[in-house]
């Protein structure tokens, strides 16, 4: 019996494969190389616009702060002012003159630490990077904050204010000294102006938690009325809006103008951390976090 011839599956015709045009797939493949240009070009022409809007929005917020700048360069010029005029009027006690100097030169400091941050934000934060400024910052918080409380101008007690300081010991946060602590004498001396008069407690804290540094400035004073809570660190909040505790000055941001918090916010921005007003059943409650230092 002859064998039956199985016919293969071209000779059935069932599924043969096209020669391959060698023209098509060059051209598909320049097709491809086009789309990918113009969409790398794309992607380049929007992070040029994202940094322009960016840079744009710096500016404008510096003109804004404008006024508070000023505020605060005073408020640490006049005290180093009265420092320097105290060391000329008594030159023979050379002890107070070397202290009064001291003091007048760390004003000063400040005052240059401040505007520095200030011109920095300016630019694009990536050339500040790359120049190390950022990356170099450290200090330790507890040093920090006692540091700030010696800085006031008068000594809370003198406010019938007493004062609470629990900080956990070798917490290095990625932020310059100093001008962590001048956003926290702004802080503090919110919180004695809201419990002037009346008394309260002002608690500070701090800590870590994973990979941030944090600071907690608490007070028992009037706080912060929900209808401008959202407005405090926008530049727009005066003093006379913000309501007086008994007896005491309005709760303000730089003595009424407004000003004081979000400049301390940009400050502590500008070093990737956070500034915020936290709930509270009574006074106010702000909290300051901080990336650690590496």
């Amino acid at each position: 019996m002859a064998k039956r011839k199985t016919k293969t599956s071209q000779e059935q015709g069932g599924s043969h494969t096209p020669p391959v045009d060698a023209a098509q797939i060059t051209g598909a493949l320049s097709q491809v190389d086009q789309a990918m240009e113009r969409l790398t070009r794309a992607h380049r022409d929007f992070a040029t616009a994202r940094d322009e809007i960016a840079h744009q929005h710096r500016l404008t917020l510096l003109g804004t702060l404008v006024g508070g700048i000023a505020h605060e360069i005073n408020n640490v010029l006049t005290p180093a002012l009265s420092y320097a005029q105290m060391a000329l009027s008594r030159p023979e006690d050379a002890a107070l003159a070397k202290k009064a100097l001291e003091r007048a030169a760390a004003g000063v400091t400040t005052v240059s630490k401040i505007t520095g941050t200030i011109l920095e934000f300016a630019k694009d934060r990536r050339f500040h990077v790359e120049q190390g400024g950022v990356g170099k910052r450290c200090c330790d918080v507890e040093q920090t904050v006692h540091q700030a409380v010696g800085c006031l101008v008068r000594p809370p007690a003198r406010d019938g204010v007493r004062l609470e300081i629990e900080v956990s010991t070798g917490v290095m946060a990625a932020t310059d000294a100093i001008l962590l602590q001048q956003v926290l004498v702004n802080l503090f001396s919110n919180s004695i102006r809201a419990m002037r008069g009346s008394g309260g407690l002002l608690r500070i804290t701090g800590g870590q938690r994973h990979d941030l540094a944090w600071i907690e400035v608490v007070d028992s004073g009037a706080g912060v009325p929900k209808e401008i809570a959202a407005k405090l660190f926008t530049g727009v909040v005066s003093g006379e809006s913000m309501g007086s505790s008994e007896g005491g000055v309005p709760r303000g941001t730089g003595g009424g103008h407004g000003l004081g918090l979000l400049i301390s916010r940009m400050l502590i921005e500008c070093d990737g951390g956070t500034l915020n007003l936290m709930p509270s059943e009574h006074g106010a409650r702000f909290r300051i976090e901080i990336p650690l230092v590496d």
